[in-house]
């Protein structure tokens, strides 16, 4: 049988949540989802977005609930992803602050989703308890700061990088190796060692994205992001810095190997790479030559 954990108006908080219990061992689902996301009248009526677990895991669910209010994950945040923040009163200095609507600004909004079926829209407001000041979020989400919280650092990748860029080897979900980690960390050592260069991304102190080139073989050995973080540019800036330095060092064809029909090859052949032969256990071959990269280079 299942029942609700947790309900909440906001769907990126449902999902938060969700995610944590099933981290935890703890099967999770997110009901009426939809309704929140599309028709805010029944998602009030339905008291929002509910996360169901099993009547089996509620003592589970309620021991991983006391380790969040205690702050126990917010260490583990920190320590992946340096330091956060957190939203403060810009009066008092207190963190008690709760996101709050004005009156007025609530009709107005109730018009609109009246007529427009909008969904609602997340508040901008925040109403300290300490003080009761209102004040305007600053988190980035809300006011879209010049400098995000979460900083991307590129350096060049050195002997010392390979113990890190292995573990994110092995997290990723696509183009999988069958070789073994030790195989991996012997060529990444040997590349970044004499026969080319490598490049990371760093947030906070830990790597979540690496590429590694091969200048012998004018080949892009090895390009990969962690999991938690595709999609936000990292892959796309390691990518144009390895492409770069192969083609200042050379104007012939650069080349990787890359499965099919996968994300991985859909970002090639937007960066004007083209598969040109088949590799063992299916894998592509892809080549890029430095007319493609020059027409892809400004758009990419």
């Amino acid at each position: 049988m299942l029942v609700t954990a947790a309900r909440f108006f906001e769907l990126p908080l449902a999902y938060i949540v969700r995610g944590r219990l099933e981290v935890e061992g703890i099967p999770a689902f997110v009901a009426f989802a939809y309704h929140v996301g599309n028709n805010w009248f029944q998602a009030v009526g339905l008291l929002g977005a509910h996360v169901l677990i099993s009547s089996f895991d509620v003592d589970d669910a309620v021991a991983v609930g006391d380790a969040a209010a205690a702050g126990e994950y917010a260490a583990l945040i920190d320590d992946m992803f340096g330091p956060f923040d957190p939203l403060r009163c810009p009066a008092c200095g207190s963190a008690d602050c709760v996101r709050r609507r004005p009156l007025w600004q609530s009709c107005v909004r109730a018009v609109v989703v009246f007529f427009t079926r909008i969904p609602e829209l997340h508040p901008r407001t925040c109403l300290c308890r300490a003080c009761r000041t209102q004040f305007r979020a600053k988190w980035p989400i809300y006011d879209r700061p010049r400098d995000p919280q979460i900083a991307f650092a590129f350096a060049e990748a050195t002997l010392v990088d390979v113990e890190e860029i292995l573990d994110v080897r092995r997290r990723v979900s696509e183009n999988t190796s069958t070789d073994s980690l030790a195989a991996h960390a012997g060529r990444y050592s040997e590349i970044i060692a004499g026969g080319g260069r490598g490049w990371v991304c760093r947030i906070g102190p830990r790597i979540y994205g690496f590429a590694l080139v091969d200048i012998r073989t004018r080949e892009l050995a090895a390009l990969h992001v962690h999991p938690y973080l595709v999609r936000n540019g990292i892959g796309r800036q390691l990518h144009n810095s390895a492409v770069d330095f192969l083609f200042a060092r050379g104007r012939t064809a650069i080349h990787a190997v890359c499965r099919p029909r996968t994300a991985a090859a859909r970002f090639f052949s937007k960066a004007g790479w083209a598969p040109v032969d088949f590799e063992a256990a299916g894998a592509w071959a892809f080549e890029l030559t430095p007319e493609d990269w020059q027409r892809r280079r400004a758009k990419f």
